[in-house]
């Protein structure tokens, strides 16, 4: 009896490993990915990166991909430099079907998903973001879940298909629900306004308001994503966003878990999905701090006036990295596996932004800035660097990865980026882990048995 007890509980164990068994590319409990998506159009490169942050490697370099009425529009030129670093860092691909899903031909994620099944196998770990921040307004796909699922299923069982499953993860990433669904609240255009109204309207009041789920009706399932990812800044505290504020101890952990700053109490993505049953890898998939540098009134004077700077360029963004990369946080979502930096300037409404925290770079000039005041944020980073290094996974040097030329489309300068095989999909990994969690069982339920005996 104590025997079958044991067995019992050895069996229970080694459920309990298989279910916890790991996402593709997600690293071990307490690691976390460290990437940038960095500003390649306006000359910044991982290479000149890597060097401004003392040679260490980035896990994760992050470059957008269009697709658009005239075909696939692939950034050799991001695989080619990250490829010259010679590291085994992931490949992160923000995909855009900037015109529409309209125009998303079969042959357009052909393209796609041949690019990323020549990586992958070739050795090179992906992670594939399609239709990013789908539950905006600002995108011209957004706010269509009909269409975003059906496309999203597409593109996931073709890449799939193609591909290493091994070295190909799926991000699923909307923005953070805080003021969705950014709709004006004095006069909202009706629910008919809307293709997708009867979806969008998840409370059925007749109306899409603050008060619809911002997650939901765009959730492909579980068999269809690897990874969930959220974009989070901190732009302000009041809108229009022109104001240098400090941002506070708790806000980036609010916006994941659903405290809203503009007045609207929202879901937690990450209770949703990132727990039991789905329990997905959560990534901040990309994030900063506004640092507003200049004010521009009509159309973009140049050059504006300069900004008061409040508490500092260098006071802000040290917050914001100082509340991500804290125990306490990781504590709190023990499935956040990575994050990401947006490392760009941005003309947007009526600033131009700073979000930089890795030192100066081509793009980043104005007459009122020097260089040195985006590096005194960078040294600052460097200065807290080793207090949360032992959470960071950086990449290996390696020489055995392929830098596969694409054959596409070039990409075209796109100046900033804009702030059913499914179920089956995943059987060689499930059947190689059912293997494991038998032998696993077996091991542990041996190991049972000579402890009683």
């Amino acid at each position: 009896m104590v025997f079958l007890s044991k067995v019992a509980a050895a069996a229970m164990v080694a459920s309990t490993a298989f279910v916890s068994a790991l996402a593709p590319l997600e690293p071990p409990d307490g690691k976390v990915l460290f990437g940038a998506w960095y500003d390649r159009i306006q000359g910044d490169t991982p290479a000149a990166i890597t060097q401004r942050i003392g040679n260490k490697h980035m896990s994760v370099w992050q470059s957008d991909v269009n697709m658009t009425s005239a075909g696939l529009q692939m950034p050799d030129q991001f695989i080619s430099q990250v490829s010259e670093l010679k590291t085994d860092a992931i490949l992160y691909l923000t995909v855009y079907p900037i015109d529409g899903f309209d125009v998303v031909t079969d042959s357009v994620i052909g393209d796609l998903c041949k690019v990323v099944g020549d990586l992958t196998k070739g050795g090179r770990q992906v992670f594939l973001r399609y239709a990013s921040e789908m539950n905006g307004p600002w995108f011209k796909y957004g706010q269509q879940p009909t269409k975003f699922l059906a496309s999203w299923k597409k593109v996931a069982d073709q890449c799939r298909a193609n591909s290493d499953i091994t070295k190909l993860a799926l991000v699923w990433a909307p923005n953070s629900g805080d003021g969705y669904p950014w709709q004006p609240t004095d006069n909202p255009p009706p629910l008919s306004s809307f293709p997708d109204g009867a979806a969008l309207d998840t409370n059925g009041d007749g109306n899409y308001t603050i008060a619809d789920d911002p997650f939901k009706p765009f959730w492909p399932g579980d068999d269809y994503v690897d990874w969930v990812g959220l974009s989070i800044y901190h732009y302000g505290f009041t809108y229009p966003w022109v104001n240098n504020t400090l941002p506070p101890l708790g806000r980036a952990r609010d916006m994941i878990a659903g405290n809203a700053l503009l007045g609207n109490k929202f879901p937690s993505v990450y209770e949703y999905y990132c727990v039991p049953p789905s329990n997905k890898p959560f990534m901040i998939s990309e994030t900063g701090v506004a640092y507003h540098m200049e004010i521009f009134k009509g159309q973009f004077a140049n050059p504006g006036v300069a900004n008061n700077p409040g508490p500092g360029r260098v006071a802000m963004k040290q917050a914001w990295w100082r509340e991500l990369f804290n125990s306490s946080f990781l504590t709190e979502f023990p499935k956040m596996k990575a994050i990401g930096l947006f490392e760009f300037m941005k003309y947007e409404e009526d600033t131009l932004r700073d979000f930089t925290n890795l030192g100066a770079h081509p793009g980043t000039r104005n007459p009122f800035d020097p260089p040195a005041a985006f590096d005194a944020v960078r040294d600052a980073f460097l200065k807290d660097l080793p207090n949360f290094e032992n959470i960071i996974v950086w990449a290996n040097v390696t020489d055995n990865l392929k830098a596969t030329p694409t054959n596409t489309t070039a990409a075209q300068p796109s100046g900033q980026p804009p702030a059913s095989a499914g179920p089956n999909k995943n059987s060689e990994v499930a059947l190689r882990g059912g293997v494991w969690g038998i032998v696993l069982a077996v091991v542990v339920a041996v190991v049972g048995y000579k402890a009683v005996f």
